[in-house]
C-alpha cells in the first residue's frame, strides 16, 4: 500500500532550508516550498496519524514555516489555514505548537470570516486551538477587540464545546479583556430605528423623483457592464472559447500536465549536466545547469500565476483614483501627485489591508529623507510637521486604511519635495523605474468577493498604478524605461485619459501603439478609462449622464480606434465621485449610530453631503440611519459610474484568462528554452556558427549604417519645432526703433552695452528653453523606440547568422545599455556667445560728448534693425550648437558608441571562438564523445512542441500523450546513465597543472507535482534531487585539468 504521507515527508527538508535562508530567498521561494508543504497534509487528512512520528524539531519548524508565511504572505492566508486544521488533528502536532513562542504571527483576527468553507475559517480554526487547550492569550491581542472575528465568536459563544469554554475562562481571568467579551455572548446593538426621520421635513426632493435619479444611474451602470460583457463574449467567440466541449473531469489538471513536462526536461537536463561536466572550463556555469535555472524559474512562476493589470495615463487624468476605486480601497484624493509605483494585490479575506515596502526602496528614501531634512533645517521658513514626518522610519510593514493612506503620501510628497528643492536629481530617481521597486498593498477588493474559491486560488490578481508622468520630475526617456519595464510583464492596460480633454493623450496612444506593433500587448488587452464625465457641461442635466457617456465613448473610440477593438472597450467614469462613495460608505460602517455627531464637522463629510443635497445637507443627513446613509454611498458609486459589479466585469476577465493565457506563455519559453539548449549542443560539438567565423560584424555595420540615417532624420523631423530665424528677428522689440546706451565712463569699454545685449540674449534663450525641453523629450522618445527596432533587427541578423543563445544574449545585452541623458538647460558656448557680443558692440555706431575737466562720454545708438541683426546672430549661435555640440553628445554620439561597444564584445566572441574551436588543443581536437547529445536531441523536441491543444481545458488524449512523452524521456535518460557507467569518461590532456573546477551543484527541483503521470504514489519519481554530478573516472585516471582561461565562448 502506497504510504500516503510521503510527499509530505518529501517536502519537510525544503522546509528545513528555506527557514535558515535569508528573508530575500525566504520570498523567493516560500511559494513553492508552500506548495509542495499544502499537497502532502492534504494527502493524509483521512489518516492524519501517519505523521505523528515526524521529529519535535521538524514540526516546530513547519509551524515557524506557517506562521511565518501567514504573517507576511496574506494570499495564503486560506490555504494555511486549511492546513494548519489539519494538523491539529494530530496530538504530537498540538504539543509542538504549544510549544512555540511566538504564536501572536497568527494574526487570526486580520482574516475576514466570511467566505471560508465550513470549519476552515478563522473562527473554526481559533476554537479548535481552544478545545485542544492552546492558551489564546497571544492569539487574542487587544487590537482585536473590534475585529469582525471576535464578533463572530461572540455570536456562537453559546455553542462552545466545554474545553473551549475552559480554556476561554482561564484566558479571561489571566486580564484578556477579549477573551472576556467572547464569552459576554451575542449583544444586540442599540440603534436609531430604520424608518426613523427628523420632525422637519428633510427629505431633499420628492421620493418619486429621487428614486428615479437612481434608477438612471443604475440603467447606465448596467448598460455599461453589459458593453464590457460583450466586449468579452465577442473576443471569446472570435477565439472560438465557447464552442471548446466540457471534457470529463482528467485525473490531472492543466497546470499539473505542465508541471510534469517541465520536470521532465529538467530531468533530460541533469543528465547533460553529467556528461557536460568533463568539458567544464573555468568557473563558468554549466551550460545544461543554466538553462534547468532558467526553467525552474519560470515553473516557479507557474505555481505563484499572476495577472498584471496596468494603469496608466497623462498627468492629472485621475488615474490613481480610478485604480483606488476599482480595488475600492477607502481614501481620499490628496493633492500631492503620484510619484512611486503602487502594486494594489487582490488578497481574499483580508480583514485588513497591508503594505510592504521592498528594503532597497525603504533605504533609498531613508536617504532622500535625510537629504530633505537637512535642505528645510537650513530655510528660515521651514515646517517643523513636514520636517518631523520625514523623520519616521522607512520600511516598516503599515496595516490600515488610514495609516496605508498616510505612508503612501508621505513616501509620494517625499520624491516631489526632493525633486523641488533639487537635492534629488534624476539619476537617484532612475532607481524608481524597476518594477521590484513598488509599494505593494495587499488588500481585499470587494467587487471580487463572490469569485469562485477555486479560480481566486489559481493566482494574484495586481493592479499596478505608475507614477504620474510629469515632466518636471521625470526625465522623457526614465519615463519611457518605466513603462517599458512594467509593460513588459502587463497581461492588460488600463489607459486613463482626461474625458474633458479628449484630444490630449497624444504620447499615451504612441505608448500604446508601441506595445501593440512588438507584440507586447493585443488589442483586447487594452481598455481606454475615460475619466472625469463629472466635468462635463451637461452631466448633472437631465439624461446627461447616459447622453455624457455615449457622446464619449464615440469621441474616445475615434481617437484610440488604430488600438481598441471598438467602442464597448471605452469605460466613460467620474472616479473622484465613486471613491468618495466608497470611502464614506467605509466610514459609515464605523459608525454605529449618529453620523452626523461624528462626522459633521469633516471637510469630506460636508463635500459629500453638498455634493448629494444641496446647500440644506445638515437637515437632510442629521437624523440619516446607517442603512440609508450606506444607500446613499451606492448612489455615490452608480453616479461615478465604478461600482462593484462594474469594477467585478473588468477585473473578474484576467482571473479568468490567467491559467490559459499562461499555459500558453509558459510552453513558449519552455520550448525557447529546450531549442537554444539544443542549438548550444550543436555549437559545443561543431563550433558556433557552424564554424569559426563567427558573427559577421560587415552585415551589421551595414545595417547600423541605415538605422544611425534614420536616428538622423527622426531627430531633423522633431528639430522642426524649434524657434525659427523669423521668430527671432521679432523677438527683441526697442522703443522707438532705438535704444540709447550712455557710456560716462569710456575707460572702461563698451560695458553698459555689452552687458544689455548679453541680457537680451539670455531673454531668448529663457524664451525658447520650453521650445528646448519639448525637442529634447520628443527626439529622445523616438530615438529609445528606433533603437527598440534597432534592438530587434540585431537580433534578427544574429539568428539568421546562426548565433547561438549565450551569444545573441551578451550581445544583445550590449546593444540594450544604451542610455540617453538629458541636460535640462542648453549650455552657450562661453567663448563663442562672448566674441558676438564684443563684435555687435563694436559694430554700434556712437556721439562722443566732450566737456572741460570731465572725461568724455559716449552716447551708443543701437537701432532695430542691429538688435535684430544681434538675435539673428545670437539664434544661428544656439542652432549651431544644438547641431554640432548637443546632438552630437547626448543623441548620436551616445548611439555610436553604444554601436562600438557591441562591436568590441563580438570582436572578443570571435577571437574566443578561433581559441576554443579551431586552435590546436581546441575542442573539434579532443574527440569528446557527444553520442548522448544526438539522443537527447531526438526527444527534446517531443517536449518543446508538445501541443496543449486548448489551454482553457484538458482535451482527451492530452494526459495519454503526456504521459508517452514523459516516458521517453526517461527511458533516454536511463539509457544515457546506464551508458555512462559502463564506460570510463574520456578525458583530455591536461593543459596546466591547475586542480580541476567542480560544477555548480545541479539546482534541486521545486516541482514536486505528485508521481508521475500513469504511475501510482509509490512509483519512481524523475530524478530530480542529486545535488552534484562527479564525473565516472577509471581507475588510476588523472582528473581532468584545468583549461587555460583562454579558451572559454559561453
Amino acid at each position: 500500500m502506497a504510504d500516503r504521507s510521503k510527499r509530505l515527508r518529501d517536502a519537510l527538508p525544503s522546509v528545513e532550508k528555506i527557514m535558515g535562508d535569508k528573508k530575500q530567498r525566504f520570498m523567493e521561494d516560500c511559494g513553492t516550498v508552500f506548495t509542495n508543504l499544502k499537497r502532502g497534509i492534504n494527502d493524509v487528512k483521512k489518516q492524519v496519524e501517519l505523521i505523528d512520528n515526524i521529529e519535535y524539531s521538524t514540526r516546530q519548524l513547519v509551524w515557524k514555516f506557517l506562521l511565518t508565511l501567514f504573517k507576511q504572505e496574506p494570499k495564503f492566508s486560506k490555504q494555511i489555514l486549511n492546513c494548519v486544521a489539519v494538523l491539529l488533528s494530530s496530538t504530537p502536532w498540538v504539543e509542538s505548537f504549544k510549544a512555540l513562542e511566538d504564536k501572536s504571527l497568527l494574526t487570526l483576527w486580520k482574516v475576514s470570516p466570511s467566505g471560508h468553507a465550513s470549519g476552515c475559517g478563522p473562527q473554526d480554526v481559533l476554537v479548535q486551538l481552544l478545545e485542544r487547550g492552546v492558551d489564546p492569550d497571544q492569539l487574542l491581542p487587544a487590537e482585536a477587540m473590534k475585529s469582525d472575528l471576535v464578533s463572530k465568536l461572540q455570536e456562537r459563544s453559546g455553542d462552545f464545546s466545554a474545553a473551549a469554554k475552559a480554556t476561554l475562562r482561564a484566558c479571561s481571568d489571566g486580564g484578556n479583556m477579549v477573551a472576556k467579551k467572547i464569552l459576554s455572548g451575542p449583544q444586540i446593538a442599540s440603534e436609531a430605528p430604520e424608518d426613523a426621520v427628523s420632525d422637519r421635513k428633510s427629505e431633499p426632493a420628492d421620493k418619486d423623483e429621487v428614486s428615479s435619479t437612481v434608477g438612471d444611474y443604475i440603467a447606465q451602470n448596467q448598460a455599461q457592464i453589459d458593453l464590457i460583457k460583450a466586449a468579452v463574449s465577442r473576443r471569446n467567440s472570435l477565439a472560438g472559447e465557447e464552442q471548446a466541449p466540457v471534457p470529463s473531469v482528467p485525473s490531472l489538471s492543466q497546470k499539473e500536465i505542465i508541471l510534469r513536462l517541465f520536470n521532465s526536461a529538467l530531468e533530460a537536463l541533469e543528465v547533460a549536466a553529467e556528461c557536460l561536466q568533463p568539458i567544464q572550463v573555468g568557473a563558468e556555469e554549466n551550460l545544461a545547469t543554466a538553462h534547468a535555472r532558467r526553467i525552474m524559474d519560470f515553473a516557479r512562476r507557474l505555481h505563484d500565476l499572476e495577472a498584471v493589470l496596468l494603469v496608466l495615463g497623462p498627468a492629472q487624468a485621475g488615474k490613481t483614483t480610478v485604480a483606488q476605486a476599482l480595488a475600492g480601497f477607502p481614501c481620499l484624493p490628496t493633492s500631492t501627485p503620484s510619484a512611486l509605483t503602487i502594486e494594489w494585490t487582490h488578497t481574499a479575506h483580508l480583514a485588513l489591508p497591508r503594505l510592504i515596502m521592498p528594503d532597497t526602496l525603504a533605504e533609498a528614501l531613508q536617504g532622500w529623507a535625510q537629504k530633505v531634512r537637512v535642505k528645510l533645517a537650513s530655510e528660515a521658513t521651514s515646517d517643523q510637521a513636514l520636517i518631523a514626518s520625514l523623520s519616521g522610519p522607512w520600511g516598516q510593514t503599515v496595516e490600515g486604511f488610514e495609516e496605508i493612506t498616510r505612508e503612501i503620501e508621505r513616501a509620494n510628497h517625499l520624491v516631489y519635495m526632493g525633486r523641488q528643492l533639487e537635492v534629488l536629481d534624476a539619476k537617484e530617481l532612475r532607481l524608481l523605474t524597476d518594477p521590484s521597486l513598488t509599494l505593494r498593498v495587499d488588500t481585499a477588493f470587494p467587487c471580487l468577493s463572490s469569485l469562485d474559491d477555486d479560480l481566486a486560488e489559481v493566482g494574484t490578481l495586481k493592479l499596478v498604478d505608475l507614477p504620474s508622468p510629469d515632466l518636471s520630475i521625470w526625465q522623457g526617456h526614465d519615463l519611457d524605461l518605466l513603462m517599458r519595464n512594467h509593460l513588459k510583464r502587463a497581461d492588460g492596460v488600463l489607459a486613463v485619459v482626461d474625458a474633458s480633454r479628449h484630444k490630449a493623450a497624444g504620447v499615451l496612444r504612441s505608448v500604446l501603439e508601441d506595445c501593440l506593433a512588438n507584440g507586447t500587448l493585443q488589442p483586447n488587452d487594452i481598455w481606454i478609462v475615460a475619466n472625469k464625465i463629472d466635468q462635463l457641461n451637461d452631466f448633472f442635466c437631465l439624461n446627461g449622464l447616459r447622453d455624457g457617456c455615449n457622446r464619449v465613448r464615440e469621441q474616445q473610440f475615434d481617437f484610440f480606434k488604430e488600438i481598441i477593438v471598438g467602442p464597448d472597450h471605452v469605460i466613460p467614469t467620474a472616479a473622484s465621485i465613486s471613491l468618495l462613495g466608497v470611502y464614506g460608505q467605509y466610514c459609515g460602517q464605523k459608525v454605529q449610530k449618529n453620523l452626523f455627531k461624528e462626522y459633521s464637522k469633516k471637510p469630506w463629510f460636508g463635500q459629500i453631503c453638498a455634493f448629494l443635497y444641496g446647500i440644506h445637507w445638515t437637515r437632510a443627513v442629521k437624523m440619516m440611519t446607517p442603512r440609508k446613509w450606506n444607500e446613499a454611498m451606492k448612489e455615490c458609486q452608480l453616479m461615478g459610474q465604478i461600482s462593484d459589479a462594474l469594477a467585478s466585469s473588468v477585473l473578474k476577465q484576467p482571473y479568468v484568462k490567467m491559467l490559459p493565457r499562461s499555459v500558453v506563455k509558459f510552453m513558449g519559453s519552455l520550448k525557447e528554452q529546450l531549442e537554444n539548449f539544443i542549438q548550444e549542443l550543436d555549437s559545443f560539438e561543431h563550433g558556433p556558427s557552424g564554424g569559426a567565423e563567427g558573427v559577421n560584424l560587415d552585415q551589421l555595420r551595414s545595417v547600423f549604417a541605415a538605422y544611425y540615417e534614420d536616428c538622423g532624420h527622426k531627430i531633423d523631423e522633431v528639430a522642426m519645432g524649434l524657434p525659427t530665424r523669423d521668430e527671432a528677428t521679432n523677438l527683441l522689440k526697442l522703443e522707438g526703433g532705438v535704444k540709447e546706451i550712455r557710456e560716462e565712463n569710456p575707460g572702461e569699454g563698451m560695458r553698459e552695452l555689452q552687458e544689455f545685449l548679453k541680457l537680451s540674449s539670455k531673454d531668448a534663450n529663457e524664451a525658447w528653453t520650453k521650445r528646448y525641453l519639448d525637442f529634447m523629450n520628443a527626439a529622445q522618445g523616438r530615438l529609445t523606440r528606433t533603437n527598440q527596432k534597432w534592438v530587434r533587427s540585431v537580433d534578427h541578423y544574429l539568428k539568421q547568422q546562426g548565433a547561438n543563445a549565450v551569444t545573441r544574449h551578451k550581445i544583445l545585452s550590449k546593444v540594450n545599455e544604451l542610455h540617453l541623458e538629458r541636460p535640462t538647460a542648453l549650455e552657450m558656448p562661453t567663448d563663442g556667445w562672448a566674441n558676438l557680443i564684443a563684435a555687435t558692440a563694436k559694430s554700434v555706431p556712437y556721439t562722443k560728448d566732450k566737456k572741460m575737466f570731465h572725461r568724455t562720454c559716449k552716447t551708443y545708438m543701437l537701432s532695430q534693425e542691429k538688435a535684430a541683426e544681434y538675435i539673428v546672430a545670437f539664434w544661428e549661435l544656439y542652432m549651431t550648437t544644438i547641431r554640432k555640440v548637443l546632438i552630437p553628445k547626448y543623441m548620436l554620439g551616445p548611439i555610436k558608441a553604444n554601436f562600438d561597444d557591441m562591436c568590441n564584445t563580438i570582436d572578443d566572441l570571435n577571437q574566443q571562438t578561433a581559441t576554443t574551436y579551431i586552435a590546436p588543443g581546441g575542442m573539434r581536437a579532443m574527440g569528446f564523445d557527444f553520442t548522448w547529445a544526438k539522443l537527447l536531441k531526438e526527444v527534446l523536441p517531443d517536449i518543446a512542441n508538445f501541443d496543449t491543444q486548448n489551454p482553457e481545458t484538458v482535451d482527451e488524449g492530452e494526459q495519454e500523450e503526456c504521459e508517452k512523452v514523459v516516458e521517453r524521456v526517461r527511458s533516454v535518460c536511463d539509457r544515457i546513465r546506464a551508458s555512462r557507467s559502463q564506460q570510463s569518461t574520456p578525458t583530455r590532456q591536461p593543459a596546466s597543472s591547475a586542480p580541476p573546477v567542480a560544477s555548480p551543484p545541479f539546482p534541486a527541483s521545486p516541482l514536486q507535482a505528485g508521481p508521475p503521470v500513469g504511475h501510482g504514489a509509490g512509483a519512481r519519481p524523475p530524478a530530480m534531487h542529486h545535488v552534484a554530478f562527479a564525473p565516472v573516472q577509471p581507475q588510476g585516471a588523472r582528473p581532468p585539468a584545468q583549461r587555460p582561461p583562454q579558451g572559454s565562448h559561453f
